[in-house]
């Protein structure tokens, strides 16, 4: 099996469908969830959705919106402050530890 690589590190895409069942978003920013859940006060924020979607002793799930939010740019970020790092809790690990080595080398006197 072959696993695609994001070599942008925000190159998500909006997704909005609705089936027979279900409405599906998958906003790519913290304002495109906030415009959701606008249109959708009642929808459940999943990450991922495996956990959900084998769940059948959870009657209705597949009758409402669902939000995954697993593509918030926000969530992939990482940012390097004088005094700290910011590390999205979207990132991989094999993510932050790239973007922990490429800080570590730009550090003065290594």
């Amino acid at each position: 099996m072959r696993r695609l690589r994001r070599d942008k590190p925000h190159s998500f895409q909006n997704v909005e469908f609705q089936g027979p069942k279900v409405k599906w978003f998958q906003p790519t920013s913290l304002l495109e969830l906030t415009s959701c859940f606008a249109r959708n006060p009642v929808a459940r924020l999943v990450s991922g959705c495996t956990s959900e979607e084998f769940r059948p002793e959870q009657p209705g799930f597949l009758k409402c919106s669902v939000i995954q939010i697993s593509r918030l740019k926000e969530l992939h970020s990482y940012e390097v402050y004088e005094n700290h790092i910011c590390i999205g809790a979207g990132l991989s690990v094999a993510e932050i530890e790239r973007h922990l080595n490429a800080t570590i080398e730009k550090l003065p006197g290594l």
